[in-house]
């Protein structure tokens, strides 16, 4: 009974963080496009980053059934990149409906696995159980990915330097 009670808190949340960023982003146009989901790859993306993260992160049943089944299982949403896909096929937009599949489909479980591996990569104790050529390779790539954005001035310096305070000797 508990864990309904948390997956209901978790759910409500969710989805109306989700109908907030899908009604100002859906109805965004881009370039000649009137119409392209945009809010639902916002926010699949987003969630599945977070997935990626919070699975490596947190055991405890009780988080995982308020944030990671309730929060971000209603925030995310399979339900509405299906219709969105059907009406790009209803309507003959062939092409569009393979961006919008490709992007929410690959992107989807790219943005899980970069949430985990950014999550392995900036534990503040690294440790040896994570250790390997393959794991130390994405965690330079994605340093070097970051300080790209640094350098871009989307981050300010100090927010970069206590992000990115670990150690991975």
């Amino acid at each position: 009974m508990y864990n309904i009670l948390l997956i209901s808190i978790g759910s409500i949340f969710g989805a109306l963080l989700r109908w907030l960023i899908s009604s100002k982003l859906n109805h965004f146009q881009i370039q000649n496009i009137t119409y392209f989901p945009l809010g639902t790859l916002v926010v699949n993306l987003t969630g599945c980053y977070i997935i990626g993260l919070t699975i490596s992160i947190f055991t405890e049943t009780e988080f995982k059934m308020l944030f990671i089944v309730g929060f971000l299982g209603s925030f995310t949403t399979f339900s509405a990149f299906s219709v969105e896909s059907l009406e790009f096929l209803k309507n003959g937009k062939f092409s569009l409906f393979i961006i919008h599949y490709l992007l929410n489909s690959v992107g989807a479980i790219a943005m899980v696995t970069l949430g985990y591996l950014s999550c392995i990569c900036l534990k503040k104790n690294y440790s040896s159980k994570y250790r390997s050529s393959q794991n130390e390779l994405i965690c330079i790539l994605l340093i070097a990915f970051f300080n790209d954005i640094k350098k871009s001035s989307l981050l300010s310096s100090k927010s970069f330097n206590n992000f990115f305070a670990f150690s991975l000797a």
